[in-house]
């Protein structure tokens, strides 16, 4: 039996080959059709207490979001230098090419799961995932609209 030689490129595309973070953020969900599970985090309930937690989520999956773009373009834009040691020895077995591919692959992930969260939010609650995306101060009172109760007590 012959040993496999590696060969750069082999595993997969090179890092210049994935998309720049902007453009995976830009990406149009909103045709897709999104399972449940990306709310199963999603408090349920019409309560003020409930509703001040999906704002404080969708405003957590938001910032995690941001965090992971900006990790993503980091690796896209440093390569092998933006991982670290264990990414690189431990995780690809010292292949820094592997370890590069990996890490943005599970940026690219990251970042995609956070995007359809926000979507699943804006389609079940368009109201309270607009007010969070204003940035406004959020109260109780505020983020409770009558009309969005209902609905999400639904789902």
């Amino acid at each position: 039996m012959q040993n496999y030689e590696y060969k750069p490129g082999d595993f997969g595309a090179s890092a210049a080959a994935y998309p720049p973070a902007e453009a995976i953020i830009q990406k149009d969900l909103s045709g897709d059709e999104l399972a449940e599970w990306y709310l199963s985090d999603f408090p349920r309930g019409t309560s003020p207490s409930t509703q001040q937690r999906r704002a404080e989520a969708i405003a957590e999956h938001r910032a995690e979001l941001i965090k992971d773009a900006q990790q993503y373009e980091d690796i896209r834009s440093r390569g092998a230098a933006a991982l670290s040691r264990h990414d690189v020895e431990c995780c690809a077995q010292g292949d820094a090419d592997a370890a590069v591919r990996m890490a943005l692959s599970l940026k690219f992930n990251h970042i995609m799961f956070h995007l359809r969260f926000l979507e699943s939010a804006r389609r079940i609650a368009p109201a309270l995932f607009a007010f969070v995306e204003s940035g406004a101060e959020m109260t109780r009172h505020e983020i409770a609209p009558e009309r969005e109760c209902e609905q999400l007590a639904l789902f």
